[in-house]
């Protein structure tokens, strides 16, 4: 599965990596972009499955990545992330998973982030690869 992840803050990255590193079959290709509309412009010109955006950084926030992203396309899964929790909202803005992951394990947080794009891929319906840019 093919993330962007995006964070102001590379101790953030080097922690993510580091705990995906405990799980060697976690299947996660992750992207990290510390500039978020260098971010933007990387979703733009790649394939993804779903983007991470931390919600608080200091030129935009995750809020408005998670505009932006939907601009350029609606039906896109994005994930808001604190520190203390991850939200998911679907096409429509409709807030449909929030998670905690302080003190989470990271294998469920990995778990957790499967599910939100097998739940994109099943309530949307996008053809065969689940992908609305396939369209």
């Amino acid at each position: 599965m093919k993330v962007l992840m995006i964070d102001d803050n590379s101790v953030e990255f080097d922690m993510f990596k580091a705990m995906l590193k405990k799980i060697p079959d976690h299947g996660l290709e992750v992207t990290f972009k510390i500039d978020p509309f260098r971010a933007i412009w990387c979703f733009q010109d790649n394939e993804f499955d779903v983007v991470i955006t931390d919600y608080q950084m200091p030129e935009i926030n995750g809020g408005q990545i998670l505009k932006k992203i939907k601009e350029i396309d609606p039906k896109f899964p994005v994930i808001v992330r604190s520190h203390k929790s991850m939200i998911y909202e679907n096409f429509d803005g409709r807030i449909t998973k929030t998670f905690l992951t302080e003190n989470k394990d990271v294998k469920m947080m990995v778990k957790e982030i499967y599910d939100i794009v097998d739940q994109f891929k099943k309530g949307i319906g996008h053809g065969d690869s689940g992908n609305p840019r396939d369209e």
